[in-house]
């Protein structure tokens, strides 16, 4: 990685030496991803609920099609 770039949204995580040059302060940078992998696993779970609840959703609404075309169907054959 570039100092320069992970500067921007993450100065702490960026050394610059007496001669000027940026380096990156690798022992640092790993909390920094374990909180980033945490908050993305986080989505994900939260992603994968919002998933289940509208496949349940679907489904209910499937259910009451079908109930509803099961009534017409026996309406249409009484006639």
């Amino acid at each position: 990685m570039i100092a320069q770039e992970v500067e921007k949204y993450f100065p702490e995580l960026v050394v610059t030496g007496k001669d000027g040059y940026k380096s990156l302060n690798y022992a640092q940078f790993t909390a920094v991803l374990l909180e980033a992998v945490k908050e993305q696993q986080a989505e994900i779970e939260k992603l994968k609920a919002q998933n289940e609840q509208d496949k349940q959703d679907a489904d209910n609404r499937f259910k009451l099609v079908d109930q509803r075309l099961d009534k017409l169907e026996k309406i249409v054959e009484k006639k």
